[in-house]
């Protein structure tokens, strides 16, 4: 895949995968296992997100977000947004990056693919998620999960977590949050807005991804695996071997797709 593939998201029947120094979007062929198709978007692909019909990418090294055709690869729009944007995650209505260097979140509207609302959060923000009726943004360096009223734009609660929060995940009763720092996951209630356990995982937790059976799933680069939380014990239930460096997940019909960022490969692992 070349150096650095880090973002997976799925679209038009395809898995598409940001990698960072290749500053393109890879489209996979899932049953086949195999790259069909490069999309160049620009320097620093990072995240990926599928929404209101286009694939959206965040350039951390360009300061902007890539709207992408699934259907052609057309680049439909390239919008400026803070500095070293890194997740992204959106619906039809909108579109949710994070800006690492300035603190804040963006919002782009994805019929005028403008910014049209910043909200500042913690420092360092990296992953962002919706669930619940809410956006969530983890902010690495002040090791906290805020949510925000989409509605409003505004901040309704900040929880702290475990160090260096990254990737975010929901099942059914909780959202998820994978500390890299501590090497852990925490489980937080939405109701309460309260964290109510951590769960170990091991060295260099990061990304988070939920399946059809309802485990969470958990990259662990320190161990070069993926673990599954079962969420009815809240313990890990199962750990795979993955590539050098896994970073980012994607459960699709009972086969977990890992992204190796150090490895340059992505992993396709059945869990079934």
């Amino acid at each position: 895949m070349g150096e650095g593939p880090i973002g997976i998201a799925m679209a038009d029947g395809s898995l598409w995968v940001a990698v960072f120094y290749r500053g393109a979007l890879l489209r996979v062929d899932p049953v086949a296992q195999a790259v069909v198709d490069e999309v160049p978007v620009g320097e620093g692909a990072i995240g990926v997100a599928a929404a209101a019909g286009s694939l959206w990418v965040t350039l951390h090294l360009e300061d902007s977000v890539a709207r992408v055709d699934p259907a052609t690869g057309e680049l439909l729009a390239q919008v400026a947004v803070g500095a070293q944007p890194e997740g992204i995650a959106g619906d039809d209505v909108a579109i949710w990056a994070t800006s690492e260097e300035d603190g804040e979140l963006m919002r782009i509207d994805p019929a005028t693919n403008r910014v049209v609302a910043t909200v500042d959060v913690g420092q360092a923000p990296r992953h962002v998620g919706i669930g619940f009726g809410s956006v969530w943004v983890t902010n690495y360096y002040s090791g906290t999960l805020m949510r925000i009223d989409p509605a409003s734009n505004a901040v309704t609660a900040t929880i702290k977590v475990g160090s260096g929060p990254e990737g975010i995940a929901f099942t059914e009763d909780a959202v998820w949050v994978a500390n890299k720092g501590t090497g852990d996951v925490s489980r937080i209630d939405p109701a309460t807005n309260a964290e109510v356990t951590r769960v170990r995982t091991g060295s260099g937790t990061e990304g988070l991804t939920a399946d059809a059976a309802g485990r969470v799933w958990v990259a662990v680069s320190g161990l070069d695996a993926v673990a599954a939380i079962d969420p009815a014990t809240n313990q890990v239930s199962l750990t795979l071997d993955a590539g050098d460096e896994p970073r980012r997940l994607l459960a699709l019909d009972g086969t977990l797709w890992v992204t190796n960022t150090s490895g340059g490969t992505l992993s396709a692992l059945p869990v079934d």
